[in-house]
């Protein structure tokens, strides 16, 4: 546990997208061109892996590769929504975390398939707390915000439970992504699990904040722990049987032309200002805000 400190925004977001987390770079053979293009329609979040389909896109590598891509853009930590979105076939193809891709799969009612991973983005999670709550136990009886089914809700269970607690133990506070964002900085809850450009934002900006509970900490202690919780390409039986050369062009496309734009040292400062300003791009409105919430304790 450690005190919150200010994040370089470019070297976060580096390290979010390239330190193991656009995983796989390579083995989807792009095919050439078809005749006439499949057509995808994908929902994706501002995150790293939308970043790298935004710019995959712009270079018309999809095209190149023999996708015709439309993208529907949903809030943060939305994957319950997305997953829905697929189950509705309001969209074909997205990315969500683990955690809401076997939830949307235990019910049995949406036939999901998991094609591919994109991105690893659990070891930047962690727990925020008021700097006066140094330790988890104190956490007892506190409100403690992360969105219900997603990756940020089962990261807080485990790290609660790593520090023998469970939710019981604490007044759980089900809010959107954003929203919880701003009810942190306004002190209207002492706790947060944030997004990832949530941590950035919350760290340089609420100063008498804290990284209460980092990924490093369930490797300490007597029993050390893991945390596993991968972004994956999800998209739906129905669309796997009609649209296969469609879903092969994407994945070739993103893999072997956008991650390995991301990790060729010859591209690599390109390609990282390209997702430092996808993501900026998304913040600014969603900053102002929650520092016109602190500025006048609006609740």
């Amino acid at each position: 546990m450690k005190q919150g400190k200010g994040i370089d925004r470019r070297r976060f977001l580096r390290y979010t997208a390239g330190s193991g987390a656009l995983a796989l770079a390579g083995g989807f053979k792009a095919e050439p061109a078809h005749a006439q293009a499949s057509q995808l329609t994908i929902g994706v979040l501002r995150a790293p892996a939308s970043a790298v389909i935004d710019l995959s896109e712009k270079k018309g590598w999809f095209k190149e590769a023999g996708v015709e891509l439309k993208t529907e853009l949903f809030a943060s930590a939305a994957g319950p929504k997305l997953v829905q979105a697929l189950g509705g076939g309001a969209i074909d193809l997205s990315f969500v975390n683990t955690t809401a891709a076997l939830l949307g799969m235990a019910g049995g009612a949406i036939p999901l398939r998991f094609i591919s991973i994109p991105t690893d983005p659990s070891r930047n999670f962690c727990v925020i707390s008021d700097e006066k709550i140094d330790t988890m136990a104190k956490l007892a009886g506190k409100k403690v915000t992360a969105p219900q089914g997603t990756a940020l809700h089962y990261y807080l269970a485990r790290a609660l439970a790593k520090s023998g607690m469970a939710f019981k133990d604490i007044e759980f506070v089900n809010l959107p992504a954003a929203d919880g964002q701003a009810a942190f900085v306004a002190g209207r809850v002492d706790a947060i699990v944030p997004t990832v450009n949530g941590r950035f934002y919350i760290l340089n900006t609420k100063k008498d904040s804290r990284e209460l509970f980092v990924y490093e900490d369930f490797a300490r202690g007597p029993t050390p722990e893991t945390f596993l919780n991968y972004d994956l390409f999800v998209t739906t039986q129905d669309v796997v049987d009609k649209n296969r050369a469609g879903l092969k062009a994407f994945l070739a496309a993103y893999h072997d032309k956008g991650v390995v734009y991301l990790l060729d040292p010859k591209t690599r400062a390109a390609a990282t200002k390209e997702i430092t300003d996808y993501i900026t791009l998304f913040d600014y409105n969603l900053n102002q805000l929650t520092a016109a919430i602190k500025k006048t304790g609006a609740k």
